[in-house]
Formats: C-alpha cells, sequence, structure tokens
C-alpha cells in the first residue's frame, strides 16, 4: 500500500472514543507490561543485513560531506507489492540554503542475495545547485510489485569534477501475504488481574484493528459472550505493519465475579482488498485463557 493512501485511511477513522463497561467495585489496573510495547515478530529486512556491506548513509541522516544542515534519508526499506524506492536529501529547517553546485548521480540495479548486481535498470544525474524546503533534491524509481532486491547507489562529485563520496541502500519487494494472530502475556490468571491482548502480524500485509474485543466463556462445545465483556463505540483504527506487533494492547480487567473456567478474548481484524479503502476482508482472532480460583 501506498504511504499516502495509509495515512488517509488511518485519518478517516481518527479516534474520538473508546468506553467500557466498569464493574461497580474499586478496581485497581495494572500498569501495561513490556509485551504491549510493539516488537518485531517476523525480520522481512533480515536478509538484507546479511547481504554484502554497503556504506550506506547514519542514522541521523547527516552526510560526512557538505554542510552540516543537510541529510540524506532513504525511503522504506521494505516494499509490499509495488511502489518507490529512493532516498530524500533535504536541509534542516530554518538552516539558510547551502551553495553546493554538486553533479549527483544515481543508480538503481537489482541484485542477489549476496548484493551481486543481476541488472541495471535505470539512472538519474543532476546538477543541485542547492536544496530547497519547497523541492525533494532525493531521487526515487518506482518498482513493480515482483519479488526482488534492489541497491540505489548515489555519488557526489564537486563542480571540478572530484568525488566528494557516496552511499549504498539496499530495499526489498515482497508480495502481501496474511497470517495474523492475538497473543495474550499469560495463558491463565486470577480474578483481579488484567489480561493483556495483542495483535502480531506476521505477514506482509498491514492488518487494521480497532479497540473494540470481547470476553466469551467455553460452556460445553459453545463459546458464550460473558456480561463483564466491555461494551465500545466510535472506534479508533490501529494499525500492525509487516512483521510487527500491533500498539496499544488490549487491557481486560477481571473482576471478582467472575467464576474460574476456560474463557478467551477475541477481536477482529480488517484486511485491504481492492483499491478502495471501503472494502474490507474480515478475520476473527481468539486467544484463549484459564481463569483460576
Amino acid at each position: 500500500m501506498k504511504r499516502s493512501r495509509l495515512g488517509a485511511i488511518v485519518a478517516a477513522t481518527a479516534c474520538v472514543g473508546f468506553v467500557t463497561a466498569q464493574p461497580a467495585i474499586a478496581v485497581t489496573y495494572e500498569p501495561a507490561p513490556p509485551f504491549c510495547e510493539g516488537a518485531v515478530v517476523h525480520d522481512y529486512l533480515a536478509p538484507l543485513k546479511r547481504m554484502r556491506k554497503l556504506h550506506s548513509p547514519p542514522a541521523t541522516g547527516r552526510i560526512g560531506f557538505g554542510p552540516a544542515s543537510l541529510r540524506l534519508k532513504p525511503l522504506s526499506a521494505l516494499l509490499v507489492g509495488e511502489g518507490t524506492v529512493g532516498y530524500k536529501l533535504f536541509r534542516l529547517r530554518g538552516t539558510p540554503a547551502p551553495k553546493l553546485d554538486w553533479d549527483v548521480t544515481t543508480s538503481l540495479t537489482r541484485v542477489d542475495w549476496q548484493g551481486r548486481v543481476l541488472e541495471t535498470i535505470a539512472e538519474q544525474r543532476r546538477h543541485l545547485g542547492t536544496v530547497s524546503p519547497r523541492r525533494n533534491a532525493g531521487a526515487t524509481f518506482s518498482v513493480d510489485e515482483t519479488p526482488a532486491r534492489y541497491r540505489v547507489r548515489v555519488i557526489f562529485h564537486d563542480e571540478a569534477g572530484h568525488k566528494l563520496g557516496g552511499y549504498g541502500i539496499y530495499f526489498r519487494v515482497v508480495m502481501p501475504t496474511r497470517k495474523t494472530q492475538l497473543s495474550l502475556n499469560s495463558d491463565s490468571y486470577s480474578p483481579e488481574q488484567t489480561v493483556f491482548g495483542r495483535i502480531e502480524n506476521f505477514g506482509t500485509a498491514i492488518a487494521f484493528y480497532g479497540a473494540h474485543y470481547a470476553i466469551e466463556r467455553l460452556e460445553g462445545s459453545t463459546w458464550i459472550r460473558v456480561p463483564e465483556s466491555p461494551r465500545s463505540f466510535i472506534l479508533p483504527l490501529y494499525i500492525a505493519g509487516s512483521g510487527q506487533a500491533g500498539t496499544p494492547c488490549s487491557p481486560f480487567w477481571i473482576p471478582p465475579s467472575m467464576t474460574p473456567g476456560r474463557y478467551r478474548m477475541s477481536k477482529e481484524i480488517h484486511y485491504e482488498s481492492g483499491r478502495s479503502a471501503r472494502n474490507w476482508q474480515l478475520i476473527p482472532l481468539a486467544a484463549e485463557f484459564d481463569l483460576t480460583g
């Protein structure tokens, strides 16, 4: 999914409020555990880290030559389906426009898992006099949805033709896959403890979900929603990105009125299907737990 469309979807369903039914007794809520802080559950960029090392841009984005106000930031290294690879070159807000007179060459190649070039796809050359805050001085390339590894290489020369420096950046394109689960921070609880549930996205397709969940009890072979299950309305929209655990957790405080037994937390997630943000594929998820006396 393109970044602009994702932002539009999230903005269109911004959080307005969330209300839950609470028992008419004193409640002591537990602080959210580290389990709820988000995590990588499948690192789709790990194969890139094992490839031939490149002289990559530093995390700060500050380049090792030229004015201190310049920054170079790569675009996202993981693309799910078609998208754009490349980098942005910009100056820090509030700093004067630098005089550069640089010649910049940026190339796009397809590489194998060792980082060896398989195919040179495109090259861009431009003269960079300065960097304007209203104009992207970087370079980008469009790539299709075919799974592949790419390398973007940028080389800077001064007006006399002397090489100033350069950087290399790897990108990976993957197909959208759907593999998501609901996990709990424990498999057994006691009354007046808090159940924390999180969405874990082991696939590459972005999973969308709301704050709402239900608590159900196993009676015979049937799951029955319990009276203590919270009510909610006007939900926010959260996302769990490729290989990521979503945040925040869904917390459920267990009131003393609940009897021991087998329970589950259930939630629904959505995947976008088609080009309209209104086309959703609904997926129910559940995670079971025991309530002891």
